[in-house]
Order: C-alpha cells, then structure tokens, then sequence
C-alpha cells in the first residue's frame, strides 16, 4: 500500500475548497524570514556556468543548491529540479562525491542549462550535504527516523517540509537577473515527484511540470489545471499511481526502469516555457 506523505485530505468539490484543504494537509508552513542567499562556489566551463549557493530555509536552517545557467548573457526560462533517492542534488549535475554519476536523473540540471535554461537543484532534507553524515547515500531507516522527528516535534512530515522549501526556491530563482520570472518549469524525479506536485500546486509561479516515475499519489497535480502536466511513466518501472488522467495532463510511457526520459521532458518544457 502505497504511503500518502501529507496528512489525509477529503477534498471538497470546490477548486478553492482543494486548494485550502492541500494547504491544510501540508501541516504548519516553516515561519517566513528574510531571504539571505550566498555563492560559494563558481566555476566555467565550455558550455555553460555552474554555481553552488547556500539559501536560508528557516530563521536558523538553511540549505545548499546547485545553479547552471547558459553561458551567454540574457534573459533565460527556469527549470526548479526535485531530486529524488539516492544521494542528494549531485547526480542532477553528473557527479556523486567528486566522481562522475550518470544514472537515473540523466544529469538533467546540466543538460537544460546547455539547451538555454537556468537551473536550480536544491538539496532535500536529509539527503547529500543536508544528512547526518554527508554524502553517504541515504537508507529508508534514516529518513524514517528525521520524519518522525519532524512530526514529532513540529506536526509535519519531511517530505511536507520539502515542498513548502522548494516555494522558497522559486524565490531564489525569481531573484536571479539572468532568469525570465514568467518561464519557470518543475522537474520532480522518482519520489521527488511527489514534491514537485506539491510545490506546483502551491506556488501558481511555476508554469509547468513534468514529473517522472512517480512513487505516490499526485492528487495535488489537479490543482495545477490548467498548467500543463507530463507525468513520465517507465514501462519497467515502479506501478504508475492510480488516477492519472484529468485534464491538462498527459502520460508519456516509455521503455525505461527509474529515470527521466530527458528528451521527452526538454521537449515538454521547450514546449511551454519558450
């Protein structure tokens, strides 16, 4: 049986009665603060240019992202990219601890910022460098265990905390120079789709989705209507979530374990964003 990340939800017929009612489920949203971003790490190559940057979370949290952008000057879309399990942000951009990683998240930030696209890949609580013990790949009994501190200790899930950060993300990208604040996409992979569905239907500044591989229910996706919605499903892969098909939205199948089918989501974001 499937596990249902944000508190249960019985949804009214109303669009604004689901909306609240979403809201409602994600718990109580972390206390708002002045948004404080820093560069630590800036380096060029052919092709394109890539940042790591730190951006407060919290009052006292903050966490740490990786930013691609085309190497000419201008005005580009966005694409916000919700890592899924594993290690963290880093395979995003080809790499896992200083060695190369190409697997199931197709390198994806770094392909899209070489096809003209800003990209931010935020770390995930309590994965990669947000972990108890940094860069060590991440087992289900650790994030069990930060989960159940959360509801613990403030009555939210992990995962619901995830997708209030990744609002505070567009932030960050709405505040870059360089990107088109009207052009911004949301990339979720594996159960980072979960989160990209949530923070779609949260935040209407993301103009359209496509999520891969999902592992939970994307109920929060019909908030999103009328955006458009990809919803990638492998034929080898995990059994797709029921209820899948409404309006504005559209499967795409392909031969395939876990991953992104990165030509057909570029495409999907070219689509719309351009």
């Amino acid at each position: 049986m499937k596990r249902n990340f944000f508190h249960p939800i019985v949804s009214p017929p109303s669009r604004s009665g689901r909306a609240v009612s979403f809201r409602r489920s994600l718990g109580r949203r972390p206390p708002l603060h002045a948004l404080r971003v820093e560069r630590v790490e800036r380096q060029e190559f052919a092709d394109y240019i890539r940042e790591k940057i730190l951006y407060t979370l919290e009052p006292d949290l903050a966490t740490v992202a990786w930013v691609c952008r085309p190497q000419k000057a201008g005005r580009w879309p966005a694409v916000l990219c919700c890592h899924g399990a594993g290690p963290g942000k880093d395979p995003l951009v080809g790499f896992w601890n200083g060695r190369e990683c190409l697997e199931y998240h197709k390198n994806s930030a770094v392909r899209l910022a070489r096809r003209g696209y800003v990209t931010l890949a935020p770390e995930r609580r309590g994965f990669g460098e947000c972990a108890e013990r940094p860069y060590n790949q991440q087992f289900e009994q650790y994030l069990r265990a930060l989960d159940a501190f959360y509801l613990r200790t403030r009555g939210v899930s992990r995962v619901a905390l995830d997708t209030w950060d990744m609002t505070r993300a567009v932030d960050v990208l709405t505040r870059r120079a360089e990107v088109d604040a009207e052009r911004i996409g949301c990339l979720g992979v594996y159960d980072g789709a979960t989160v990209a569905a949530g923070a779609a239907a949260l935040d209407p500044r993301i103009k359209a989705v496509c999520v891969a591989c999902p592992t939970d229910d994307l109920a929060p996706l019909r908030l999103v209507a009328p955006r458009p919605v990809q919803i990638q499903i492998a034929n080898a892969g995990p059994p797709a979530p029921r209820n899948l098909r409404w309006r504005h939205a559209r499967r795409h199948v392909f031969d395939g374990v876990i991953e992104v089918d990165f030509p057909a989501m570029a495409d999907w974001m070219d689509r719309f964003l351009r």
